[in-house]
């Protein structure tokens, strides 16, 4: 299968050739927890997310690539030490509705035409079916590393 095709059978029907990748997060209990945010890798959101002049931070509506819906996060920092923490808050319900769970991961895009965010949940865990025929865990994780590295390319 040609780089395209994957392309579009990873991000669907969306015009996936303006979609550039931002940024992708394994979920940690924690973000997945009732607490209802995530914690964001923090060179990946200096470089690719809004520049946060205050703690309080900027809302930011995310299109789910997979149903459309928008959600409205909050985008903000905590300070840490001598640094940043960054986070989505407002998130429990987008992690709820695509069953994510610790492992799982989000990846994040924006459309270079409208400028808009996009978010994907990713389940990585294994299908019943296959767990119970002995198929290896390790296996399917490489399977999905190999998927992102791929998916990183079709912007």
């Amino acid at each position: 299968m040609d780089l395209m095709n994957m392309c579009v059978g990873l991000q669907g029907a969306k015009a996936y050739k303006n979609l550039r990748f931002l940024l992708q997060k394994v979920l940690k209990q924690s973000d997945v927890g009732s607490l209802g945010r995530i914690v964001l890798p923090k060179k990946e959101a200096e470089v690719h997310l809004p520049e946060l002049k205050s703690r309080d931070g900027i809302s930011i509506p995310m299109e789910d690539i997979g149903t459309s819906r928008v959600w409205n996060m909050r985008y903000r920092f905590w300070p840490n030490n001598k640094s940043r923490m960054y986070l989505l808050e407002n998130t429990g319900e987008f992690v709820r509705s695509n069953e994510l769970q610790e492992g799982d991961f989000i990846v994040i895009y924006s459309d270079v035409k409208s400028g808009k965010y996009l978010i994907r949940g990713v389940k990585v865990r294994l299908p019943a079916q296959e767990q119970r025929s002995g198929s290896s865990a390790a296996g399917k994780a490489q399977a999905d590393v190999s998927s992102r590295s791929r998916e990183s390319q079709c912007s």
